[in-house]
């Protein structure tokens, strides 16, 4: 972690800043960007000029002047060009949406996932990508956001590990994609795009995600802002059950040895989800205790079926005396959003001024 903010991270931040405040305001004046953004008024000029020499903001005339003879000028963010892809990779399918600069989606689009080996998925992903890229005019697509499931190093750009698919180990996805469109690519994990989206529009500050399907990834924001880092929040193989069930790790109790059985084929076996109550509700307690969490998240493909569990988790959590409040959440459009918001605001970020 940077003990010192440098000065391109303060001209990057101001950057996101000020388009985050046109955004918010619609239509905006220099005047009331210097005034809400505290800035001085040559770096708000410097800002606002590289946001409209990129075409990410345009500047329009009011149709009244001033009393000096002067006719005011606003800005606002250019919604017809510098689009966004959100591209959630999974094994159920592939779910992308199309999205402007102001965060409003333009197209939903899915397909069923490839086959499962290395080369067969990784075609699909990209004769996927080319049919969306096709819809729109040429250079009109500016970067591509991907919420991947598995191992994820997303400073690096690849894809460490991806269960389910054969052969797919240390794929450099970004590299890859960027050699094959020449657009800015962002790969993160998948629960990490779920919960930025969350946060766009929740005021609580301390939050945790956890996504549950046949395994479970997890991420957490601390004073409403996203901790991440290589290998940190994989609870997978914590053991929550001591002498418990035997994991595929080679460990007992794992809470992935609860969590691995319920569903099988997309289809949930009731009597282990009641087996996984029990070692949920401690992991709850446990990360609620020590993220002090306001909020924890459940969501993935197994809450499509917490009528199964709801009320006896809700029961094991007041046992352990456990306040958190707790968010039952479908997926459905969450994780590919998240992952072009990320891809948005990263491209923003990466502006040179």
């Amino acid at each position: 972690m940077k003990k010192y903010l440098a000065l391109e991270d303060m001209v990057n931040t101001n950057c996101a800043m000020v388009l985050d405040i046109i955004q918010k305001k619609g239509t905006v004046s220099r005047k009331e960007i210097t005034e809400i953004s505290e800035l001085s008024w040559g770096g708000m000029t410097k800002i606002v000029n590289k946001l409209l020499e990129k075409g990410y903001i345009i500047e329009t005339k009011s149709d009244k002047g001033t009393t000096s003879g002067r006719t005011p000028t606003f800005l606002s963010v250019n919604t017809s060009r510098n689009f966004i892809i959100g591209l959630d990779i999974n094994l159920t399918g592939l779910n992308a949406i199309v999205i402007n600069m102001a965060g409003t989606v333009l197209e939903n689009i899915s397909a069923p996932a490839p086959q499962k080996n290395y080369a067969e998925f990784l075609s699909g992903i990209i004769d996927f990508i080319r049919e969306i890229t096709e819809q729109f005019e040429e250079n009109s697509i500016i970067s591509l956001g991907i919420a991947m499931q598995g191992i994820v190093d997303h400073k690096n750009g690849i894809s460490v590990k991806f269960p389910g698919v054969e052969g797919w180990e240390n794929v450099p996805l970004r590299y890859i994609l960027e050699k094959t469109f020449g657009i800015n690519v962002f790969l993160e994990h998948d629960p990490d795009c779920l919960l930025y989206s969350h946060l766009q529009y929740d005021k609580k500050e301390n939050i945790t995600l956890l996504r549950i399907d046949k395994s479970i990834g997890m991420a957490v924001a601390l004073y409403g802002k996203m901790i991440k880092g290589e290998g940190v929040f994989e609870i997978a193989h914590n053991i929550v059950v001591p002498n418990g069930k035997h994991c595929i790790c080679g460990q007992n109790g794992c809470l992935q040895a609860y969590i691995s059985p319920c569903m099988k084929e997309n289809i949930v076996c009731e009597s282990e989800t009641e087996m996984l109550v029990e070692p949920l509700a401690i992991t709850i307690k446990n990360l609620s205790n020590i993220l002090c969490s306001d909020k924890i998240i459940l969501t993935g493909t197994l809450m499509k079926h917490k009528h199964l569990f709801e009320q006896q988790l809700d029961y094991r959590l007041k046992k352990l005396a456990c306040n958190t409040h707790i968010e039952f959440s479908e997926i459905s459009g969450y994780a590919e959003r998240g992952a072009a918001l990320i891809a948005l605001h990263k491209s923003i970020n990466s502006l040179i001024i």
